[in-house]
């Protein structure tokens, strides 16, 4: 017969942050992750990926809270190993501050990244010394695709293509 839980038995645990773990499977790279939380992501714009700006406008409480105020230049590596150098400031926005990565267009174009892919960043245990603080990953969760029946028009073709179009 089954055993019933225990009374006293932990509730389950709730979803878990999205985590670089789903991006590095794709590169077989998830053994790079273990320990690592996300400390922020962002769902990339237009702006955020042309490649003549070459920085990304990021959350600001998440940088206040995880780089602090002062600028300074952010070491982070990809799922593949690579290593990229980002310089992280601000800038100030009438009252406010708009935090900034920038220097990111070399690795944008490694990742192929689009508008509406979700940029991470990810914090954890140095892996090959740590004693020596945190270790940040980067990497970028793809934008849903749409389904290819999704993109199919009616019978009639897509509209404003055959059938009626609403004009005389």
């Amino acid at each position: 017969a089954p055993v019933a839980p225990a009374a006293d038995a932990p509730a389950a645990e709730p979803a878990a942050e999205p985590s670089l773990a789903s991006t590095a499977s794709e590169t077989g790279a998830e053994e790079a992750c273990h320990g690592f939380r996300v400390i922020m992501s962002k769902t990339l714009s237009l702006t955020d990926t042309q490649n003549t700006l070459n920085r990304v406008v990021m959350p600001r409480a998440r940088c206040e809270e995880h780089f602090g105020a002062e600028p300074r230049t952010l070491r982070l590596h990809d799922a593949n190993g690579e290593s990229w150098d980002w310089k992280y400031q601000y800038w100030p926005n009438g009252s406010s501050r708009m935090y900034i990565l920038s220097g990111v267009r070399a690795f944008f174009q490694a990742a192929a990244v689009e508008p509406e892919d979700e940029l991470q960043i990810a914090a954890g245990p140095d892996p090959g010394d740590p004693g020596a603080g945190q270790c940040l990953l980067v990497g970028v969760r793809r934008a849903p695709q749409p389904r290819p029946d999704a993109l199919a028009g009616s019978e009639d073709g897509p509209p404003g293509v055959g059938g009626d179009a609403g004009g005389g």
